[in-house]
């Protein structure tokens, strides 16, 4: 079996709350139904991001004709914006739990400091809006909110031996499938590119509408596909019992875990954060339009996201560069990473 290569990076810097430039972040995402895994906002219903990526899994999804009955196409104000002292808006208020997999993108036009595209996204938005937080690393969630595993030692442990493993045996029977030979790019790949298709700018209300977070966002959106379906669920059941890893892989143990998780029943939804606030934000910080400003003024390289003069659906493709494994427990400003492998 030819082997393809992983290696992990524990002692790779990665920014925090204390870095000059990062105080907390995350975005969030529109969910469509199963039998409609494409988004529009405009017949979308709200979640934010991280609810979507483990909730969807084991949480009855919202009927998707539900929208909040405003037009945020071009949004007024909600309310006045809560400032700091800086002038800044306030963080985002929301508390987090769990663990999450986050994908790592390959970037471009590394700087002096290491710092490549997505990174000043990340910062310019913040800048630019005077948002309360920066995203702590551009990335598209895996899985949000792992609780199912014991305790952090646990969680290492699975992510460093069993995600490992599962990727590499992956990508090995994907390229089986597609009849790759070792040396092809695109069968030797550990996880297939993703294809951007646009962006949503949006909110959502908690106890509006079946919200369950206050939140506003911006993302670029991504495609799915059959062979990230297979991914995701690969790593869904390693963290949820679901293939008896762990440390108890009996059979009582893993019908109880399969009882208490079900398989995922809906298609992942990747997704890039560019920014996000308390709700309140939407219109008074940020907009569709001022998103596409930006957009078009600060990050060339994500630009044709907003391009509507095409009919093609893909507006651009980028690569997965590794996963890395974060403690999301709390407020955004309590995020760490814990462990990363590159691919």
């Amino acid at each position: 079996m030819d082997d393809i290569p992983l290696s992990f990076v524990t002692n790779h810097h990665v920014p925090s709350s204390s870095d000059d430039v990062i105080t907390s972040g995350d975005g969030g995402v529109a969910v469509m139904m199963p039998s409609s895994p494409i988004r529009e906002p405009s017949t979308s219903l709200l979640v934010p991001d991280p609810f979507l990526l483990s909730s969807f899994t084991t949480t009855a999804l919202f009927n998707h004709s539900n929208k909040l009955d405003q037009d945020f196409s071009k949004p007024t104000p909600i309310s006045s914006t809560p400032l700091q002292s800086n002038g800044r808006h306030t963080p985002l208020r929301f508390v987090f739990s769990g663990y999450s997999l986050w994908l790592e993108l390959k970037q471009k036009h590394i700087d002096k400091d290491g710092r490549g595209d997505l990174d000043r996204a990340m910062t310019d938005a913040a800048d630019q809006f005077q948002l309360g937080g920066v995203i702590p690393s551009p990335h598209v969630t895996a899985l949000y909110g792992i609780t199912a595993v014991g305790d952090e030692g646990e969680v290492r442990r699975i992510f460093r031996e069993d995600v490992r493993r599962v990727l590499r045996e992956t990508a090995e029977e994907r390229r089986r499938k597609n009849g790759g030979a070792v040396g092809n790019e695109s069968t030797d790949q550990i996880w297939p590119d993703l294809d951007a298709t646009g962006i949503i700018v949006d909110v959502e209300f908690d106890g509006v509408n079946g919200g369950t977070m206050d939140m506003a966002w911006a993302e670029v959106s991504f495609d799915t596909s059959p062979d990230h379906e297979s991914l995701i669920d690969a790593l869904y059941n390693l963290f949820h019992g679901r293939t008896g890893r762990g440390t108890d892989s009996s059979s009582v143990s893993v019908d109880k875990k399969k009882e208490e998780h079900p398989p995922r029943t809906n298609p992942w939804v990747p997704h890039l954060s560019l920014c996000y606030d308390n709700p309140e934000g939407l219109g008074t910080s940020f907009s569709r339009s001022s998103i596409e400003d930006f957009m078009s003024t600060k990050c060339p390289t994500l630009e044709k996201a907003i391009d509507t003069n095409s009919d093609a659906r893909v507006k651009f493709s980028r690569a997965v560069s590794g996963i890395s494994l974060w403690n999301t427990a709390g407020t955004m400003s309590d995020w760490k990473c814990l462990d990363r492998i590159e691919f």
